[in-house]
């Protein structure tokens, strides 16, 4: 087993929560037993985020994915 895991798009807001499948709402999460996109599921992204991160790193991440989506929807 490497540092390497494979990516799987993941749904930031899930479909079970009324999330879209359109380019601002899917992210490339890393895949596998201790993958990202398994540990957040179906989890709100900012909650999944915080538990997982700490507030500070958090924020970081998510100050980034909010930018990537707004430059999806500028497009």
């Amino acid at each position: 087993r490497g540092l390497w895991h494979t990516l799987a798009m993941d749904h930031w807001i899930a479909i079970a929560k009324g999330g879209k499948n359109t380019a601002d709402n899917i992210v490339p999460l890393c895949h596998g037993i201790d993958g990202c996109n398994n540990s957040k599921n179906s989890k709100d992204a900012t909650e999944w985020l915080t538990s997982k991160y700490g507030k500070r790193k958090a924020s970081a991440i998510l100050k980034r994915v909010n930018e990537y989506f707004d430059s999806v929807r500028s497009e």
